[in-house]
């Protein structure tokens, strides 16, 4: 039985882990021909030359099964394609096994984050870095939605403050603020910020 393979979360489905980063590279990849070095550095663009031998070999997996790269592929990724797929049922290039798939991905990743990382070293974007930003926070829409619930959060820590602050002067004088019900306000005034605050942690978790 054939399994098929997932390709949803790929560069080539424009769903790869890293394609901002990806396509800020691209831009800067000439039009034909390797990716000049400044004279004197023969090294400066030594990843994003690899990015860029890299992307060749990753369409070629992808749109004609390896059959012009393979060797180039190997050195690039630093594995053999071939030993995880077989030929396809035409005999021309390769079938993609999920394996194949998840590896080439997964390597794609770093030399991409790699090749970011010497061409914008300023944004300190490195291999291996632990990326601490709170799943809430890691879109524009999940950042916009923490943005209001801490907004909310902060107008009801507000309203318990001035509701405090209001009887405690109150109490002082031995005159309670007109139309205020005893502790009453305070209290609903209280639930009513720990729910601002159990939604803003719902937002930071992407709940």
């Amino acid at each position: 039985m054939k399994t098929e393979v997932d390709y949803s979360q790929t560069y080539w489905n424009n769903k790869g882990k890293h394609k901002e980063f990806q396509a800020a590279l691209a831009k800067m990849i000439p039009a034909s021909g390797p990716v000049p070095n400044f004279p004197g550095e023969p090294e400066k663009n030594k990843a994003l030359e690899k990015f860029r031998i890299a992307s060749n070999c990753y369409y070629d997996l992808y749109n004609n099964g390896l059959c012009n790269r393979a060797a180039e592929f190997r050195r690039a990724f630093g594995f053999s394609a071939t030993k995880l797929t077989a030929r396809n049922e035409r005999g021309l290039g390769y079938a993609l096994s999920q394996e194949l798939v998840d590896l080439t991905e997964t390597r794609m990743d770093e030399i991409i984050l790699a090749a970011y990382a010497e061409q914008f070293p300023q944004e300190k974007t490195f291999v291996g870095m632990i990326d601490c930003t709170p799943v809430g926070c890691q879109t524009p829409e999940g950042n916009a939605r923490v943005a209001a619930a801490i907004r909310d959060f902060d107008s009801a820590t507000a309203e318990v403050a001035n509701l405090a602050t209001s009887w405690i002067k109150g109490h002082a004088f031995n005159v309670l603020p007109e139309g205020q019900s005893d502790l009453q306000d305070i209290r609903e005034a209280i639930a009513e910020r720990e729910s601002k605050q159990e939604a803003f942690l719902r937002a930071v978790a992407g709940k």
